[in-house]
């Protein structure tokens, strides 16, 4: 009992879709995450998203997809950004709002619904 558990830091975060392509040109296109693997005969892919990857998967299920991911990506400028990507066509969940912590978030969705966060 005197041994203590090791903390481990977070190596992936997994996204599943419905339609892989189309969540690839997503990530990749709209989003302009760097691809680091990407397979299209199993329908997976891995971007660049600092210290965690993005691990993007084509699954059946449906209880995987478009819901709520829990995951954040920052950009250092939130507006900015925001804008950029309204302009590409990206559904957002409102406007940044500042926190009380003094960042800035706001929620958008993917191609499958999936809903990620902006933190900036």
């Amino acid at each position: 009992m005197g041994k203590h558990m090791a903390i481990y830091q977070l190596k992936f975060a997994r996204v599943f879709t419905y339609k892989f392509h189309q969540a690839f040109e997503f990530y990749s296109q709209t989003l302009g995450l760097k691809v680091l693997e990407k397979n299209d005969k199993i329908a997976y892919a891995l971007f660049d998203t600092g210290a965690a990857k993005l691990i993007l998967e084509e699954k059946i299920s449906s209880e995987l997809i478009g819901r709520y991911t829990g995951l954040s990506l920052t950009v250092q400028d939130i507006e900015a950004t925001f804008n950029q990507l309204g302009n590409k066509g990206v559904i957002f969940r409102g406007y940044p709002a500042k926190q009380y912590w003094g960042g800035y978030l706001v929620d958008f969705e993917d191609y499958d619904g999936n809903i990620l966060t902006l933190s900036g």
